[in-house]
């Protein structure tokens, strides 16, 4: 997909972030002061993915001690699914790392989510643990690393 823009969430998203959030985690999604606060966090990367004025995806990037960043959250709004915008997220997230000097990543994805997992092991993700009920009970966690070669 053509014409997809990032930069920086702000306030204004805030509504769009949450209905996109709520539509792609609908048995947790984070709650809008979660969202609120990460608007003033110094070591985080809050971005929105733009399709025209609209918000059509978002993700939350921090640098974590001592070198390494972690993906907090990422979603694509479900009627933007399956246009690259997801590809197109993971390569600002790769950008921002390098510049950061941040190149190892990680992310927790629950781990039934097949479609999350086959696109970031194309992206050299690798499944290193598994946490059991991380997103609720019976709901594990697949702990996934991206490391700098």
């Amino acid at each position: 997909m053509h014409g997809i823009e990032f930069r920086k969430a702000e306030t204004v998203d805030l509504r769009d972030i949450h209905g996109i959030e709520t539509e792609s985690f609908p048995d947790g999604p984070w709650d809008m002061e979660v969202f609120v606060s990460l608007l003033t966090e110094s070591d985080v990367h809050f971005m929105v993915a733009c399709c025209g004025d609209a918000v059509v995806g978002y993700y939350l990037l921090s640098f974590k001690p001592p070198a390494h960043s972690k993906i907090g959250t990422f979603a694509v709004k479900p009627s933007h699914r399956r246009a690259g915008i997801a590809k197109l997220m993971i390569h600002s997230i790769f950008d921002t790392c390098s510049i950061n000097d941040r190149e190892d990543v990680m992310l927790e994805v629950e781990a039934t989510n097949e479609a999350a997992i086959v696109l970031y092991k194309s992206f050299g993700f690798v499944a290193e643990s598994r946490e059991e009920d991380y997103y609720g009970e019976g709901k594990d966690g697949c702990i996934m690393w991206r490391r700098a070669k």
